[in-house]
């Protein structure tokens, strides 16, 4: 008779059948350890993450509600935004009508950088931008001509613009209303004044160029939105400069270097700085700041920076200040950025109150 044997009786086979499972059971928990470990990891990675963007978004809203407190606080100059120093406040509170001195310090509203803690941060004054809006025809014509937009195509991006942000539904001449988008499946023209320039993307036939729409040097560097009108040469960016009739490179760069010792005051100052004429018109060049700023934060530990636009409206009932927009933006590398020799931003003493 055959004899039947059985794992349990063979104790050799018991332990070549129990020494896989053990290993196989050492491997699965390694494996769920491994997992474990990973999970632990990404989570005490995110939480890092987590925290270095709290500490940052806390270093951004320091910076824009010290920037916001300082022009509701200090004056504007054809320099900039003066810093006075807490003697001059005090004089100025006491006697509206006296003659206040401007001090050493001030911010230049040119997008030049300057240091507040960890930030870098550039403020630049909305008269030194080509207002989409506002301004003229031919100023656009030029200033797209400056991005190496045939000249061909120039003219109807230019009343594609007037068509998209001004209302009616008549088209200009090679123009285009709400019935052209309808068609071509876009969404339709707001029939309104741009909120921010990088909404000139959606006009029509405008996102065929590239070379407006760059991270770096693109269109939304030197174009705003609003309502702030005029030209300011003490705070113009260059390709703004140079988009104005009658400026050659040499006349452009005569001015920078001109506005690097002291402002140009007005228009004949500045044909003598640049050595050209210029167009008589009281409402083109104005030497003073406008009332609206672009402001950039910059963080070199996050990848975005921030963005804003920031109205000052100190006459008005809903606040001393208000923000049309804010966004974060893809940071761009500026030739000028060395934090070596990049200042610190002068901030002004709080204005003390004086008794009646």
């Amino acid at each position: 008779m055959t004899k039947t044997t059985h794992i349990s009786d063979n104790p050799t086979a018991q332990q070549g059948f129990i020494l896989p499972m053990v290993l196989w059971m050492i491997a699965a928990l390694a494996l769920i350890a491994a997992v474990i470990g990973q999970w632990s990891t990404q989570g005490v990675d995110a939480a890092s993450s987590r925290r270095a963007d709290f500490e940052t978004e806390l270093r951004f809203q320091e910076a824009k509600s010290t920037l916001l407190y300082q022009f509701s606080t200090q004056l504007l100059s054809p320099r900039g935004l003066e810093i006075a120093e807490r003697a001059q406040i005090v004089a100025a509170l006491a006697d509206p009508f006296s003659k206040v001195t401007p001090s050493d310090i001030f911010v230049a509203l040119d997008n030049r950088p300057y240091k507040m803690g960890k930030l870098e941060i550039r403020i630049q004054d909305a008269r030194g931008l080509v207002n989409l809006n506002l301004a003229k025809d031919e100023e656009i014509f030029r200033l797209l001509g400056l991005f190496d937009v045939p000249v061909e195509a120039r003219g109807g991006l230019v009343a594609k613009l007037r068509d998209y942000t001004q209302d009616g539904e008549l088209p200009r001449l090679n123009g285009a209303k709400t019935r052209q988008y309808v068609d071509a499946g876009r969404p339709k023209p707001s029939l309104a004044p741009l909120v921010t320039p990088f909404e000139a993307r959606r006009v029509m036939d405008w996102e065929q160029y590239p070379q407006l729409w760059k991270e770096n040097g693109g269109l939304a560097d030197v174009t705003t939105s609003g309502d702030s009108f005029g030209t300011n040469l003490n705070t113009a960016a260059p390709k703004v400069l140079a988009s104005i009739e009658g400026l050659n490179p040499r006349a452009v760069e005569l001015i920078l270097e001109t506005r690097r010792l002291r402002p140009i005051l007005n228009t004949q100052d500045a044909q003598m700085a640049a050595g050209v004429a210029l167009a008589e018109d009281p409402m083109r060049f104005i030497s003073f700041p406008a009332d609206s700023f672009r402001v950039r934060l910059h963080d070199p530990s996050r990848r975005l920076d921030r963005v804003f636009m920031m109205k000052i409206t100190a006459n008005q009932v809903s606040g001393p200040w208000r923000i049309d927009y804010e966004l974060d933006l893809p940071q761009v590398s500026f030739d000028d950025r060395d934090p070596e020799s990049t200042p610190d931003f002068p901030i002004a003493p709080p204005v003390p109150v004086v008794a009646r």
